[in-house]
């Protein structure tokens, strides 16, 4: 079922806490989650030495915004949280295909935070590019 104008109205309504008096909306979390992934990709094919290429605090921060996703999603009608379910699964997909199984658990450590209840998405690291060479040094 593909989403309407006014579910995304509604959407925009959906928050959660990111920072002590601090929300974020489901629409706003869901665009971040998509652009950081693009950025991560367009950072694979950057000259190494360009400014702008995105680190593993980068990546943390990507992994937080689908936390916060998971979050708000579990909020949701189950009917609506299909459909959104269903736009994050895209976007997993791209994520999936742009990581490989962190059995080192090296992002977790860059974050210094090892968490038992973290969700498979801390559990995998990019392929390669930038952001995998810093990980392999932590």
């Amino acid at each position: 079922m593909p989403l309407t104008d006014d579910d995304l109205a509604f959407l925009a309504t959906v928050t959660v806490a990111v920072a002590p008096g601090r929300s974020l909306d489901l629409v706003l979390l869901v665009r971040a989650w998509r652009a950081h992934l693009a950025k991560f990709e367009a950072d694979l094919f950057a000259a190494p030495d360009d400014l702008s290429i995105w680190g593993a605090h980068d990546y943390i921060a990507a992994l937080c915004f689908r936390d916060w996703i998971a979050q708000a999603t579990a909020l949701l009608p189950l009917d609506l949280r299909r459909a959104v379910d269903s736009v994050v699964a895209e976007i997993d997909r791209r994520f999936l295909a742009f990581t490989q199984p962190d059995v080192d658990n090296r992002v977790e450590h860059a974050a210094d935070d090892h968490d038992p209840t973290h969700d498979w998405w801390w559990h995998r690291l990019p392929r390669s590019g930038p952001i995998h060479d810093e990980l392999m040094k932590v």
